[in-house]
């Protein structure tokens, strides 16, 4: 039956066991049983081939349109984990989201903090604007972030960052939150931290502080990614750091020697940004720079 079968490829998710042909063997079964699935079939459904990394098409496009039409029947956990899903895997499906939104507006506050990151992460991934729902979101996370997760935390910061979502009240309440936290930071982290409060333009000289003494002695663990949103992030916030700009710079040369496909374009011209708004010389950098990009 439905439950059973849908009971099965989430194990199977859950497992990582994601073979494209068993997948697309529960996708053709599901797709005739669709219309029998609860709320909480759909959502683990589509949770298992996000899980999975195997989309099939009309099938998540018939559950769109059968969700958008019960999304007021679906808990918190399983909306949320329904529009995950599909941003995971890139799937359109704008109708849904609006729904998604007005049924969420006047239950926000059933969001536990997993629910609340993986709803902002999912908007700002989609593209898919939601001014309301994210306004509504932060005055309830912001008495609550102690209840969340430290990567949960930077999720959301992430989300308000992708979806130029200012919201000063949270961001500061994040900025406490996360001073004594800061150690324990993996790079990824830092970097997204630095920059979603340097793309909203929000203010933070005591968390960037902090950062900067943390990241300047943990720079060879950043990638070609990271190292160019954090000094993109402190030049653009104005915040002067030149140990981490030096250290960084060696970092970026010794990358660029051993790895010369590792930076992007894009990633070049913001660190030559950088530094150049920051008034931070590295005459090493800039030829460095210009070799790799001019070969």
């Amino acid at each position: 039956n439905s439950q059973e079968l849908v009971n099965t490829f989430h194990a199977y998710a859950m497992a990582g066991y994601s073979s494209p042909m068993l997948f697309e063997k529960f996708a053709y079964l599901a797709t005739s049983r669709v219309h029998e699935f609860t709320s909480q079939n759909i959502a683990n459904a589509v949770w298992a081939f996000a899980k999975a990394g195997h989309c099939p098409s009309l099938l998540f496009d018939d559950i769109s349109s059968i969700a958008s039409n019960r999304v007021h029947e679906f808990n918190s956990q399983e909306i949320a984990n329904t529009i995950w899903a599909y941003s995971t895997l890139n799937h359109s499906s704008p109708a849904l989201f609006d729904k998604v939104e007005k049924v969420l507006l006047p239950r926000v506050q059933e969001l536990n903090s997993q629910d609340i990151s993986n709803l902002v992460w999912a908007y700002a991934r989609a593209g898919h604007s939601s001014p309301e729902l994210f306004d509504r979101i932060a005055d309830t996370a912001i008495d609550r972030l102690d209840e969340f997760s430290t990567q949960s935390i930077v999720n959301t910061l992430w989300a308000y960052g992708t979806a130029a979502h200012s919201s000063a009240p949270l961001f500061d309440e994040i900025a406490i939150t996360l001073l004594p936290l800061v150690n324990h930071l993996n790079a990824q982290s830092i970097a997204n931290i630095v920059w979603a409060y340097s793309k909203l333009d929000h203010s933070s000289p005591a968390l960037f502080r902090k950062i900067a003494e943390v990241a300047t002695f943990r720079v060879e663990e950043f990638s070609s990614q990271n190292i160019s949103n954090i000094v993109w992030g402190y030049a653009r916030a104005g915040h002067s750091s030149p140990i981490l700009f030096d250290n960084a710079a060696d970092l970026i040369i010794n990358l660029s020697l051993t790895r010369s496909n590792e930076f992007s374009d894009q990633e070049l011209t913001n660190i030559a940004w950088a530094y150049s708004t920051a008034s931070h010389e590295s005459s090493a950098l800039f030829r460095r720079i210009s070799t790799v990009a001019l070969p």
